[in-house]
């Protein structure tokens, strides 16, 4: 985050660039979110280049999330984002660690978010009926994937149902006292009872923007 700009030119699937009335901020390397209030892309930026008064940012359109049909319009907001993985690990000495590599799968080395963080778990809200609802029974059978062994990978995102996150954080102490369980989270069951205190913190968030009208 930190720079935000706009399109000056139209952007259409097949370019391999996009006009930008600013491109200072921007770097080889980073990915921009492109987003006309009602649909949004993230977008890699492989190129900054001066052209007159304006900027020409390299990029390419992900053939799996195409742009909208009519594309974006000048005038639409780019905003630099980030594009990173988080992955929770136990430490040589068995504490866990929540770590985030700040490039996803690029060259930077993972570095160390959180301490005592032993569990992160994500599931997705998928309205398949079209009823404006999100069915949660907890099993296979419900509109939320990953909250329930053996569910099925969701429905592609560019369907336009995608509705809503689910997040599921679990951290323990660091030092033993009290005895308590990792509880179960989603998809995954809890483990055995140990001598660490814990606490876990959910939060969903309501997706407006992800889904696409093509």
């Amino acid at each position: 985050g930190g720079v935000v700009t706009s399109l000056r030119a139209a952007l259409t699937n097949g370019a391999s660039s996009m006009v930008v009335v600013d491109g200072r901020g921007f770097a080889p390397g980073d990915v921009a979110v492109v987003s006309d209030g009602v649909h949004g892309r993230l977008l890699p930026v492989s190129a900054v280049t001066p052209v007159g008064g304006e900027y020409q940012l390299g990029t390419h359109v992900c053939s799996a999330v195409p742009l909208p049909s009519a594309g974006f319009a000048p005038g639409a907001l780019v905003v630099r984002s980030r594009y990173a993985r988080l992955e929770v690990i136990t430490d040589a000495s068995g504490v866990p660690l929540l770590m985030v590599d700040p490039d996803g799968v690029g060259p930077a080395a993972p570095e160390v978010l959180a301490e005592g963080v032993e569990d992160l778990q994500l599931a997705v809200g998928v309205d398949v009926d079209g009823d404006g609802a999100l069915r949660d029974t907890g099993d296979t059978t419900d509109e939320w994937f990953y909250n329930a062994a053996g569910d099925a990978a969701p429905p592609p995102i560019t369907d336009g149902r995608w509705r809503a996150l689910r997040i599921t954080v679990t951290a323990r102490d660091l030092k033993r006292h009290g005895e308590t369980a990792r509880p179960a989270a989603e998809d995954r069951p809890g483990g055995a009872v140990d001598s660490f205190a814990r606490r876990t913190l959910q939060a969903q968030v309501q997706i407006r923007n992800l889904g696409a009208t093509l």
